[in-house]
């Protein structure tokens, strides 16, 4: 059975898994720590911390599978339809913006500019540029996942304008804004 925890407060939520975690090992199969309790986490660094705060209000952290976002919803796909539906992974995201930073019509938008100078800080060698685009769209994939999880607000007002009017953070937003449509939008890679 799938249970969802919301809190603002992340020691009420570990207080809730730990319960939780206690009642399905009681009730469960009475295999007690030996039971594998599956937990589903957004990124491993959420991981790591839930492993040391189980260990640390239990007195062990074992039998644990821990599984990204992506894996769960993907397994929760019936077999015969799979072929119909696609799981948009943060590395799927990631190859999109490659391949979006690459486009020299859509880096030609004056709003770009931060990007542009981003891309050709360390010289404009073909070796330079691609592992400036690999690791800015590895980190606008994380930081978009972050805001879909956070911020949804925020990226659904985007789709008609920006959110935020105070500088320095409104020339970021401003550029985010136009490669996460650019990704995301309606008329976005994805759509």
């Amino acid at each position: 059975m799938l249970h969802v925890f919301h809190s603002n407060q992340v020691e009420r939520l570990v207080d809730a898994l730990v319960a939780n975690i206690r009642r399905t090992r009681e009730i469960g199969n009475s295999g007690g720590i030996f039971q594998k309790v599956d937990i589903v986490v957004p990124n491993w660094n959420l991981q790591t911390y839930l492993k040391f705060q189980i260990a640390s209000r239990s007195g062990i952290a074992a039998n644990f599978r821990f599984r990204a976002l992506e894996q769960f919803l993907a397994s929760c796909v019936p077999a015969e339809v799979r072929s119909e539906f696609e799981i948009v992974t943060d590395k799927a995201v990631q190859h999109l913006l490659v391949e979006l930073l690459s486009d020299a019509a859509f880096l030609a938008n004056s709003e770009l500019g931060a990007i542009r100078g981003y891309l050709a800080a360390m010289g404009t060698s073909a070796d330079s540029l691609e592992m400036r685009r690999f690791q800015l769209a590895r980190e606008l994939a994380r930081l978009f996942r972050e805001y879909d999880y956070s911020r949804r607000d925020m990226l659904g007002a985007w789709k008609t304008r920006c959110v935020i009017e105070k500088e320095p953070f409104d020339e970021v937003e401003r550029w985010q804004r136009i490669v996460w449509l650019a990704v995301f939008g309606p008329e976005g890679r994805l759509a």
